[in-house]
């Protein structure tokens, strides 16, 4: 569950983060030197923010996580695309040769005559 902490990052004062998910990657990817600084300062917020803040991180939170799930959606999407592109690559140019018979086109682009 993501709360709001202040320094989730070295680089900011305040975020939404799985604070569990957060201590394990400055465990287990930060320079050993950096760890204890670190979760020294990551601490959940307990004091009163300001209530137009919480909804637009809140907001902000939900969108990110949107984000997120559409670009991986998107990358399986074009990663299935371009299989079956490479499989039916012999079909699809056998067309193009039917429908477009004077086409310049080399495999690789069209051709422009000079």
């Amino acid at each position: 569950m993501k709360t709001l902490v202040l320094h989730p990052y070295h680089d900011t004062l305040i975020g939404w983060v799985d604070i569990k998910k957060r201590v394990e990657t400055i465990r287990n990817h930060k320079p050993k030197h950096e760890r204890n600084l670190r979760l020294k300062w990551m601490k959940k917020v307990k004091g009163k923010l300001p209530e137009k803040f919480v909804i637009t991180a809140k907001a902000y939170c939900k969108a990110v996580e949107a984000y997120r799930k559409a670009g991986e959606a998107y990358r399986k999407a074009e990663e299935a695309y371009c299989k079956a592109e490479k499989k039916h690559m012999p079909a699809i140019v056998k067309l193009h040769k039917k429908e477009c018979p004077d086409c310049t086109w080399n495999g690789k682009e069209l051709i422009f005559p000079e």
